[in-house]
């Protein structure tokens, strides 16, 4: 039995197509010949008997899924018959699909007005967005001078993002200016790996 995989490597949310082949490659029949994946289970082969030098294909596919990072992919198929004398004939093969972990975060961060007086109060707005091919859970934001940002959602699929702001009041401590801080984003993927990625943003006075 022989088994290969479709795309290779894959990315989170491929569909990857597994193909079997059972080949007789001895000189008797083979009766009742099935073949069986360890993680997906029974192949429909095109043929159940097999004389010598013929074969059987089959397949069974397979979406990639986050927690499937950072891979590799990888399975067994065991293929089966009886001779004529009942014996039982098998075989086994091992599959290995390289997985394309690129997960990665992104965050921006902009602050109105700009620039600001002494009393006014400056709203900053903190974008985060998954820029990566794998959903990002726990996903937060900290700016370094005002804390944690309330952000609308903490879980993102690719290409999604997550908004939220803070404001801050400038003070005449502030004073000359300009009015700087940090904001440091993170999230973690289906592997457990913490991403990350900062902002800086400067408000002249």
């Amino acid at each position: 039995v022989t088994k290969s995989g479709s795309p290779d490597p894959a990315d989170v949310g491929q569909t990857v197509t597994y193909t079997y082949v059972v080949t007789n490659v001895g000189n008797s029949t083979l009766y009742h010949v099935a073949a069986v994946d360890d993680q997906l289970g029974a192949v429909t082969l095109n043929a159940t008997t097999l004389a010598p030098g013929q074969w059987a294909t089959g397949t069974l596919t397979y979406t990639v899924l986050d927690t499937d990072l950072p891979g590799p992919l990888e399975n067994q198929v065991e293929a089966n018959g009886t001779d004529g004398s009942g014996a039982n004939i098998t075989d086994d093969a091992t599959e290995s699909i390289t997985l394309n972990a690129a997960s990665e975060i992104d965050v921006t961060k902009s602050g109105s007005p700009d620039p600001a007086d002494v009393g006014q109060t400056v709203t900053y707005t903190y974008v985060v967005t998954n820029v990566g091919n794998s959903t990002l859970y726990h996903v937060a934001a900290v700016d370094d001078q005002l804390g944690a940002v309330t952000l609308n959602a903490t879980t993102l699929a690719p290409g999604q993002w997550a908004t939220g702001t803070l404001t801050y009041t400038v003070l005449d401590t502030d004073l000359p200016g300009p009015l700087e801080n940090q904001v440091e984003a993170n999230g973690t993927d289906g592997s457990g790996a913490n991403i990350t990625d900062d902002a800086t943003e400067s408000i002249t006075l």
